[in-house]
């Protein structure tokens, strides 16, 4: 007897499977298009491949004049492999989409069984598809979207967090070299004291008690100064490993000073608002809820059945006849009914409410402070800038005018000049902290969490001589 064909049911099965299977296309170019273009969208500068060959003659045009913020930003998209690795995590987000909507391949399963007695085997053959996976994939797929979206906003921030701690560190390498600087220009003058206290210590014209004064003076001046030299050389080196640069750190030159922070523009008095509306944390979790959401309806749905398959077997008997019919495989809903994946899919998406919630208010309360900090940078940077500094060279010019005409001793004229260095050192301060500030403003209106910053410790000349 000869042996019959597949009949056309399980046929069809298999074709729709992978019918199905080929409509599941793996969306990562179109993922890193959107990414490219919303990084644009939100911060004006342009996210791309890595082009290997061009990577180091592009760096070196970057860092051919003194590295200001735009180029430290320019030098980082192009340099810091934490960016490409973004790419490389869409592509892992667009797999994983992928995977979840695939069907499962059909089972087949082959018996073959001799006689005791000799003779020709008995064969049993199987062939199966799941259908579950086939009458869920529309769930799965949803599920599967609304999970590719979170994880796409999740990238984008991270995206954006890392251009945020590119400018911070910027920020703090040019600050911290200008510090360092005036500290050394602190040194000189403090010199200046311990020689005219030592000179006028040796002709019995100054008490030693005023001569330890200066030199104590001195000495702490050169110790905050070491201190400034190295807090510049590491906030440096945090500026080169955030651009990513390895080969050419010694072609990175800094601005002498810090130029004028950025205009935020007139969104701070409503800044509550534009966060909250831009955050792209408060949107990944939204998408994760919608995910718990439907995987919950999923669950519930399929409680009592999550596995079945349809198929056909055929068997061919020691006499050579076949036999040929309907399979179908199912679990009975005896010992488990499902609850534990219900309930754990139900607690899940109690989860994710409760994160949304407290993500909404801690995000609020970063906005309001980030408000207020910034009118308290302004305010103080404006104080230092226009009154402090301007009094302090006052008061210099005045000092200057008296030891020309003798109403002045020396250690008033040092006095005067520490003074003028101390308010310098203030408003460089003050201005850090405004740029900084600005910067958390526009990461939050860009739509990602600023970096905290707690190491920041103002640096100050110090008072010494005759007090």
């Amino acid at each position: 007897m000869t042996t019959p064909t597949i009949p056309g049911k399980a046929t069809v099965v298999t074709a729709l499977g992978l019918l199905l299977t080929a409509c599941a296309s793996v969306p990562q170019q179109s993922l890193e298009e959107r990414l490219t273009e919303t990084v644009v969208e939100r911060t004006g500068q342009g996210l791309a491949r890595v082009d290997e060959a061009a990577l180091e003659q592009q760096v070196t045009a970057l860092l051919a004049e003194p590295l200001d913020r735009e180029a430290a930003l320019r030098v980082a998209l192009s340099a810091n492999r934490s960016f490409q690795a973004e790419f490389a995590a869409l592509g892992v987000a667009a797999a994983d989409y992928h995977a979840n909507l695939v069907v499962p391949n059909p089972m087949v399963d082959v018996e073959l069984l001799w006689p005791g007695s000799g003779g020709r085997p008995a064969w049993d053959l199987g062939l199966t598809q799941s259908v579950m996976a086939l009458l869920t994939r529309p769930a799965r797929r949803a599920i599967a979207e609304s999970t590719l979206e979170a994880r796409e906003r999740e990238s984008l921030e991270r995206v954006l967090g890392l251009m945020h701690a590119v400018e911070r560190a910027w920020v703090h390498a040019v600050t911290d070299a200008e510090v360092a600087a005036m500290l050394d220009t602190a040194v000189a003058v403090a010199a200046a004291g311990v020689d005219t206290a030592e000179a006028l210590y040796e002709v019995g014209n100054l008490p030693r008690i005023d001569l330890v004064r200066e030199q104590r003076f001195y000495a702490h001046t050169r110790l905050r100064a070491a201190r400034a030299e190295a807090r510049a050389h590491a906030s440096r080196e945090a500026l080169l490993r955030a651009m990513g640069v390895r080969e050419q750190t010694a072609q990175v030159r800094l601005p002498e000073r810090l130029p004028a922070p950025p205009d935020v523009g007139g969104e701070v008095d409503d800044l509550e608002r534009v966060a909250v509306t831009a955050s792209l944390q408060l949107a990944a979790l939204e998408a994760e809820i919608v995910a718990a959401a439907r995987a919950a309806r999923l669950a519930e749905g399929t409680a009592l059945l999550p596995h079945l398959e349809l198929g056909v077997k055929a068997e061919r008997d020691r006499a050579g006849d076949w036999e040929l019919g309907p399979a179908v495989e199912f679990a009975l809903p005896v010992f488990d009914r499902g609850r534990g994946r219900t309930t754990r899919a139900i607690a899940l998406l109690e989860q994710r409410r409760a994160v949304w919630w407290q993500a909404a208010v801690e995000l609020r309360s970063q906005a309001r402070v980030a408000a207020r900090e910034l009118a308290w940078a302004a305010q103080d940077a404006t104080l230092a800038r226009e009154t402090l500094l301007p009094l302090a060279g006052e008061l210099l010019s005045l000092t200057v005018r008296d030891w020309n005409a003798m109403l002045a001793g020396p250690f008033e004229l040092l006095d005067a000049r520490r003074g003028q260095l101390d308010m310098a050192l203030e408003t460089l301060e003050a201005h850090r902290r405004q740029w900084l500030a600005q910067l958390t403003i526009e990461q939050l209106q860009r739509g990602a969490r600023p970096a905290v910053d707690s190491s920041m410790t103002p640096v100050a000349a110090g008072r010494g001589g005759r007090h």
